[in-house]
């Protein structure tokens, strides 16, 4: 049996989790459901954002966007505009009422992050943090490869007749680069120094 090398993804992923939930039960609180903080706080980071990179931004899929969206609108969190660059494309704007509760919600952000860092001194939060981005780096190098690789393959088999419209770059279209240099511009977090 093949053995892993260290559980440090395990732990990443316990973390994440444990502070999801603990946001949750918070946002509960605030008429937010499961997981809609993190669109909202995006939203209003990058007003007037379209639904795909918002997606890219968040590395999920379109239609868990598109479902966090109706309901943020729904919720009187955000309004929907017609991009005037692009018909097809829906721009999103914070409401009054979700910029109040912005600074609600990155106050528990922050009283997560330093209750994570505590007993960390100021060079070791700092370390973590180049850490931590130089990971997300190459793990964003592999998905681009990936992607690649997969455009490719969607393309051989189109060649062969076998394409039935699949998306297997995580809901992404073949062609959308436009994104994607838009998605470099966007603001990617906090980091772990704040």
């Amino acid at each position: 049996m093949t053995k892993l090398h260290n559980d440090l993804l395990r732990d990443i992923g316990t973390l994440a989790r444990t502070i999801h939930y603990l946001h949750d039960l918070h946002f509960k609180e605030l008429a937010l459901q499961r997981g809609q903080f993190i669109f909202l706080t995006r939203i209003c980071e990058n007003t007037g954002i379209n639904q795909n990179d918002l997606s890219l931004l968040l590395k999920v899929d379109k239609s868990t966007t598109a479902k966090a969206v109706q309901k943020l609108t729904a919720a009187g969190y955000i309004n929907r505009q017609r991009s005037s660059e692009d018909q097809r494309h829906w721009q999103l704007f914070p409401t009054e009422k979700a910029l109040l509760l912005y600074d609600q919600i990155i106050t528990e952000e922050n009283t997560s992050l330093q209750l994570c860092l505590q007993n960390f001194t100021a060079s070791e939060r700092k370390e973590l943090n180049r850490l931590f981005k130089k990971m997300c780096a190459n793990l964003e190098h592999t998905g681009k490869k990936q992607r690649v690789k997969n455009k490719e393959s969607r393309c051989n088999d189109a060649a062969f007749g076998n394409y039935a419209g699949f998306n297997t770059d995580h809901g992404y279209r073949a062609g959308y680069g436009q994104g994607n240099a838009r998605l470099r511009q966007l603001s990617v977090g906090r980091g772990l120094s704040n």
